[in-house]
């Protein structure tokens, strides 16, 4: 384990928060459990402050959402193969969404991996590139990230969470101008409290991210250097590219889902890439651009360049395009979801299947 001065830091305000929020809880309970009109009130005050401020460990999802091995057991396969390869457990659940985000989150006092895979990003990438995306993604459980640790990641949830419940993201300008018309004067004073209130959760949650900053791009150059070390480095740059292009393909896949079916999205994109040759070589123009606190990801230019500055890598693991064409074949109605989404709204929820689909690839990706 790295003891940096970045991993000290966020252990030392760890413990310092849980401190904080067992006094507060404490203090409430002493206060409330000897009355008095004053003290009655400072303690619940106290303890409701206490609560809020409790560490947040996340929920398991339900398992109406968590995707069935029996459902898709090709693509557990290879999410369990591409595991191996990186050196880490493989998820306990997956969960399909419709969207770009593909994350790897611990839940639970016990710790439970959930794998997110949102179907859009899914489906923009080409086969070996989705073996780099999700290398990438377990690798963050083997790069010694002080962020995602038992101690801090519940804290940093927890203040997250209270950003969010707080609107902490808006400004005055938005309480005072844009919804005049709106809210009504009770509503604009009620927001302006909470606006206030808001502040200090704000200052703490950039401090605590400013804090952190730096282990967490650490992090995610070392997911990077795992990526290239199961997808090979042309596939694991070929992913950060994506990254750096993201906003033209998104607009891009919007036009494509018109008249293209999703299998051939890939195609599109990588086409799309190889036009952005001159783009793509002015890496570095995007790598002087500094990263927002709200985002932990170093930027795309960056993490290409040290993709770029290490030895070339070749894949451990291939994934053909038969393979791939196999694994979609089980989450046809994932993807078919994720093309009306674009097109229009619907939600899509995995649905159980007595015995798996049969193509005959299984022995390949086990």
């Amino acid at each position: 384990m790295n003891w940096s001065a970045a991993r000290v830091g966020l252990l030392a305000l760890s413990v310092l928060y849980y401190v904080l929020d067992i006094g507060l809880l404490g203090w409430g309970l002493y206060l409330v459990t000897h009355p008095s009109f004053w003290g009655v009130n400072v303690g619940l005050l106290l303890l409701v402050l206490g609560l809020a401020l409790r560490p947040r460990f996340g929920r398991v999802p339900r398992s109406s959402r968590r995707l069935s091995r029996d459902f898709a057991p090709l693509l557990f396969s290879l999410v369990k193969r591409v595991a191996s390869d990186v050196g880490a457990r493989a998820p306990d659940h997956i969960v399909l969404t419709l969207g770009t985000v593909v994350t790897l989150q611990n839940c639970g006092v016990r710790r439970r991996t959930t794998l997110y895979v949102g179907g859009l990003r899914w489906l923009a990438l080409s086969p070996q590139t989705r073996v780099a995306l999700l290398a990438h993604e377990l690798g963050h459980t083997v790069n010694d990230d002080p962020n995602r640790s038992r101690l801090v990641q519940p804290m940093l949830t927890a203040v997250g969470s209270l950003a969010e419940t707080t609107h902490a993201e808006r400004t005055l300008a938005d309480i005072v101008g844009r919804n005049r018309r709106r809210t009504n004067l009770a509503g604009r004073l009620g927001n302006a409290v909470l606006w206030v209130v808001s502040r200090p959760i704000l200052l703490g949650q950039a401090a605590l991210r400013a804090a952190g900053l730096g282990a967490r791009h650490r992090a995610e150059y070392r997911a990077d250097v795992v990526s290239a070390s199961v997808a090979g480095t042309d596939a694991a740059l070929a992913y950060v590219d994506r990254l750096l292009l993201a906003r033209p393909i998104d607009r891009l896949l919007y036009n494509v889902a018109v008249h293209r079916p999703p299998h051939h999205w890939h195609v599109s994109v990588d086409t799309f890439v190889l036009a952005q040759e001159n783009r793509l070589q002015l890496r570095g123009d995007d790598a002087i651009h500094a990263a927002e606190l709200t985002d932990g990801h170093p930027p795309a230019g960056r993490r290409a360049q040290l993709l770029l500055a290490g030895p070339h890598r070749e894949p451990s693991l291939i994934f053909t395009e038969a393979q791939s064409t196999a694994v979609d074949a089980q989450l046809a109605s994932w993807l078919e979801a994720t093309h009306d989404d674009l097109l229009g709204t619907r939600e899509f929820i995995p649905r159980r299947r007595t015995a798996p689909r049969r193509t005959g690839l299984s022995d390949h990706l086990g």
